[in-house]
């Protein structure tokens, strides 16, 4: 009986694996990732189903694209659930695979990988202050 049990909880698992992997949008997601998209953070791949396998029981391959649809490109030594974005990174879309038995779920990040986080706000906030004037210096190497 025990054994049919787990029969039954396999399938279940393969089915919804089946649909995840088609981009059912009503498929229940068994994983996600977690983290601020920029650089000095970190990524992590969670479960979001009881039903999903143990993160040890499943291996992992990252990459990068330019654009969602892009080709992507396996960022080599990227093969655990948590990924710190480097900084060919930014301005990228990231992807985790995440191989289980036969199957293959693919992780999209939301949006790019952010070089400074803020640093867009803050520079806005400054560029509306008219009557501030400011000294730009830069170096190059």
């Amino acid at each position: 009986m025990e054994q049919d049990n787990s029969t039954f909880l396999q399938c279940i698992i393969c089915i919804k694996l089946a649909l995840s992997k088609k981009g059912d949008k009503d498929a229940p997601h068994l994983y996600d990732i977690d983290g601020t998209l920029a650089l000095g953070s970190y990524l992590l791949i969670y479960p979001c189903s009881y039903s999903a396998p143990e993160l040890s029981e499943c291996a992992f391959q990252w990459h990068r694209s330019t654009t969602e649809g892009g080709k992507k490109e396996p960022i080599s030594g990227a093969t655990k659930s948590v990924y710190a974005p480097e900084p060919f990174d930014v301005g990228r879309i990231l992807h985790a695979d995440i191989l289980i038995a036969d199957h293959t779920i693919t992780l999209t990040t939301s949006a790019p990988i952010d070089p400074a986080p803020g640093l867009g706000n803050y520079v806005e906030a400054l560029v509306r202050r008219h009557e501030t004037e400011f000294n730009v210096c830069y170096s190059v190497p």
